[in-house]
């Protein structure tokens, strides 16, 4: 028996972004948005209505995260285009194409396993994966006498990095 359900969420951060970003708008484009708008709109900042039919009952929980998983393969394409800069091949000859083509590969089987990671720490509804990346780009290592050392990372990112990798 198929089971239809429709779930709202809200999300205080996109709440924050959408209000941020409509209040710009009313700025920048006055002749496009106005307080007024704000007005009839700022109730819905924020929120995402799930509709799903399901074969078995299931959890509002399970709900998102079933659409978190999906959002995350276009996230993954998304992130692998634009943060990785992977969506342009500059290759002159076949031999660097297959390295090129083998550095994504790796790059998102490294994606995914930061996603499941996530998911099995059951930290998805706090990070995402870009947000593991954009974390992980402050842990650094210095050279110093052709020697390799960790450098300093703030307690924050420590703390929120050796949830998911290991330091």
């Amino acid at each position: 028996m198929r089971h239809v359900m429709l779930c709202l969420f809200l999300d205080e951060s996109l709440r924050n972004k959408e209000e941020k970003d409509y209040l710009s708008r009313i700025e920048n484009k006055p002749e496009e948005y106005t307080w007024e708008g704000y007005l009839e709109k700022h109730i819905a900042f924020g929120t995402m209505t799930l509709y799903c039919s399901l074969k078995n009952e299931t959890t509002p929980q399970a709900v998102y995260e079933a659409y978190k998983s999906r959002l995350a393969i276009e996230e993954m394409f998304d992130t692998l285009k634009n943060m990785l800069d992977a969506d342009s091949a500059y290759m002159q000859n076949e031999d660097a194409l297959q390295g090129w083509m083998f550095i994504n590969h790796l790059a998102l089987q490294w994606y995914h396993q930061m996603y499941a990671n996530l998911k099995e720490k059951e930290l998805l509804p706090k990070y995402s994966v870009k947000d593991m990346l954009l974390l992980l780009r402050e842990i650094r290592h210095v050279k110093i006498n052709d020697k390799w050392y960790p450098a300093e990372i703030t307690k924050a990112t420590e703390k929120i990095a050796s949830k998911v990798i290991k330091l």
